[in-house]
């Protein structure tokens, strides 16, 4: 009989331990599903966060790009003359000083993306280095658009400054009051006989400073070295930009590392060769042009006394 009301007992309590047990198991489950369901809810508030970032900065990218454009343009002029002397071809205050006359003078503006600065930056670094569109717009990290845009607007610019940039011949009056003017009064005594001497002395120093001039206008601006890809149109405007931008510098640069660097190559006779042309067909129109021409010009010199 003891036995008897022992056992059920003990079964009892088994039941109620089994009880606690499945209790236990089933808040532990409803635990983890809650941690699980609330880490999900997290994950998915952060992806949706940044998409929100990644969609704002791609329909609005001006934040996004323009600090590397900046970083680009400090990096490549950086703050030493040596970098820009390499790449823009002028120092920092001659590159100060073109980029404020373009845009107080020449017009050209600053956009909501693109500074006037590195504008004028593009510009030079094309007919510097004779960099195509593509090399351009990866440099400076904008579309090939930009840069052919910006490029014609600057290069518009330069050829309307010629009234600034153009050195204008001044006359010497025979009342001058520079001391240095009577040394070279009295040059009759080796001048020209006759009208063939004087056009041979005209023809030869022009060919002399023409054949300087391009030589150091290839030197700074590579555009100028070999074929160019521009319209006709276009070329003829870079030719007359490069040439200016050469009296703008050596108006704002006294020491030119680049003439100098030229000087030294004459110098040491390594003079560039230039391709002439060895004979021509004569023929009566172009003869009796040249002689008309040379009857001008010794009538001129004549009458100058």
């Amino acid at each position: 009989m003891r036995f008897l009301i022992v056992r059920p007992l003990f079964r009892m309590r088994h039941n109620r331990r089994v009880l606690a047990l499945i209790a236990l198991q089933q808040i532990v489950l409803e635990i983890a599903v809650a941690l699980t369901i609330f880490v999900n809810v997290i994950r998915y508030i952060k992806a949706r966060r940044g998409h929100e970032v990644r969609f704002r900065h791609r329909r609005y990218n001006l934040n996004s790009r323009i600090p590397d454009q900046v970083r680009r343009l400090y990096r490549l002029v950086s703050f030493r003359d040596e970098t820009y002397l390499r790449n823009l071809r002028m120092d920092r205050n001659a590159f100060g000083r073109l980029f404020y006359m373009l845009e107080h003078l020449g017009g050209v503006k600053p956009t909501k993306n693109v500074s006037v600065p590195e504008q004028v930056a593009m510009f030079l670094s094309v007919i510097a280095h004779h960099k195509r569109n593509c090399v351009v717009k990866h440099d400076f990290i904008w579309s090939g658009r930009t840069v052919s845009k910006h490029f014609h607007a600057v290069l518009h610019a330069v050829c309307e400054m010629h009234i600034v940039l153009l050195a204008k011949p001044t006359p010497i009056y025979d009342d001058c009051t520079d001391p240095r003017w009577k040394w070279f009064k009295d040059r009759s005594a080796g001048g020209p006989q006759n009208k063939e001497e004087l056009f041979n002395l005209k023809h030869s120093c022009a060919r002399n400073v023409i054949e300087r001039t391009f030589s150091l206008l290839k030197v700074r601006w590579a555009i100028l070295r070999s074929q160019s890809f521009y319209p006709i149109d276009v070329q003829s405007k870079i030719i007359i930009a490069c040439c200016l931008l050469h009296n703008f510098i050596r108006n704002e640069m006294p020491e030119d590392p680049l003439e100098m660097e030229l000087l030294d190559t004459r110098d040491a006779g390594g003079d560039t060769v230039v391709d002439s042309i060895s004979t021509i067909e004569s023929s009566h129109v172009w003869s009796a042009w040249r002689d008309e021409l040379a009857s001008t010009m010794y009538n001129e010199w004549l009458c100058r006394g």
